[in-house]
């Protein structure tokens, strides 16, 4: 997962990207500037927001990460 921390179920709510080069960030080497965390700060930290992302991955490669960490998807809502 291309985060800042480690997920955890006990953090709630949760938002899960799933995606490709745009998800992981791109050229950026600054974790700040990816798509999860400027999504965090835009939602004013009411989500913390994971992501699982590779590039050049497909819906298949996302489907299957879905399918491996079912898990990690289905935390319940407090």
């Amino acid at each position: 997962m291309a985060n800042i921390s480690n997920w955890s179920p006990e953090i709630n709510p949760n938002l899960l990207l799933i995606g490709n080069s745009i998800v992981l960030g791109g050229d950026t080497s600054n974790p700040e500037d990816r798509l999860g965390p400027l999504l965090e700060k835009d939602l004013g930290g009411r989500y913390t927001v994971w992501s699982v992302a590779a590039n050049n991955w497909s819906n298949v490669n996302e489907m299957t990460y879905h399918d491996r960490n079912a898990d990690v998807l289905i935390t319940p809502m407090p």
